[in-house]
């Protein structure tokens, strides 16, 4: 059994495979992932797939994206809303279908800066 970076080792014959347990959970408790952590994920393995192994390989990987997802979400929300106080939107109640594609195009100006900075550029 060999030790580096704090990860044991387990020899069978030749090679030295780690001992790795991934775990999804945090403090003991099973989270899932929402849209910009499982975004976060996939784009590490398929673009920066040794920032992905590294992550995986100290454990840290679910709370990064956990981390990422949390802060998404929210900069999103801050971002609507802001947006939707300088913005003339149609009134809510007598015209919702109007009220609701504006919030919805609202949204999707926000998710784009906001995926492009913590998801692909982080």
């Amino acid at each position: 059994m060999k030790e580096a970076t704090n990860i044991n080792y387990t020899q069978r014959g030749m090679y030295l495979y780690p001992n790795i347990v991934i775990s999804e959970t945090d403090g003991g408790e099973k989270r899932s992932l929402g849209k910009y952590g499982l975004m976060r994920s996939r784009y590490l393995k398929e673009h920066q797939p040794l920032q992905w192994g590294e992550l995986l390989m100290k454990g840290t990987l679910m709370e990064h994206l956990h981390q990422v997802d949390n802060e998404a979400t929210e900069r999103v929300e801050r971002m609507v809303e802001r947006m939707a106080e300088k913005a003339e939107l149609p009134d809510r109640k007598t015209q919702p279908v109007e009220w609701a594609q504006n919030m919805a195009m609202l949204k999707a100006q926000a998710e784009e800066v906001v995926v492009r900075e913590l998801i692909y550029d982080n």
